[in-house]
């Protein structure tokens, strides 16, 4: 499986975790966008995430948000701390405004649903696809 569609796969599970009934976390232009990226790019996101998820670090908040979220890992390839490029920002807001989808979903206490247990689990499932 390409890394591009790992991305997309990894995306659309957390999404199946984190949306609400009325709130998705991501959309189809999100995924139309990580489409956009070269698989290059796709890998060495994957990686950082992959990388991350496996490590024995078990922080909480936002700073864990930035490592797995796989717009703000490609960001943090390009500037740092400037969300203003953001593709995922530009269309549901930047993350740290209050109005934005994830602060919405955060005050829903969706992000809390998700444990580095459940992101082995779903990087470990995903990278068995690919054999």
């Amino acid at each position: 499986m390409p890394y591009k569609e790992k991305l997309i796969e990894f995306m659309k599970i957390k999404n199946s975790y984190i949306s609400s009934k009325t709130l998705y976390y991501v959309y189809k232009e999100d995924f139309d966008e990580i489409k956009m990226w070269s698989e290059k790019l796709c890998q060495k996101i994957y990686e950082s995430i992959r990388k991350y998820i496996q490590s024995d670090s078990d922080t909480r908040g936002f700073c864990m948000d930035t490592n797995i979220c796989p717009w703000c890992v490609k960001d943090s390839f390009s500037y740092e701390d400037d969300c203003s490029e953001c593709g995922y920002g530009k269309r549901h807001g930047i993350c740290r405004e209050s109005s934005s989808l994830y602060n919405k979903l955060s005050m829903l206490n969706r992000f809390s649903i998700l444990t580095m247990y459940e992101y082995k689990i779903i990087i470990e499932d995903i990278d068995k696809q690919t054999g």
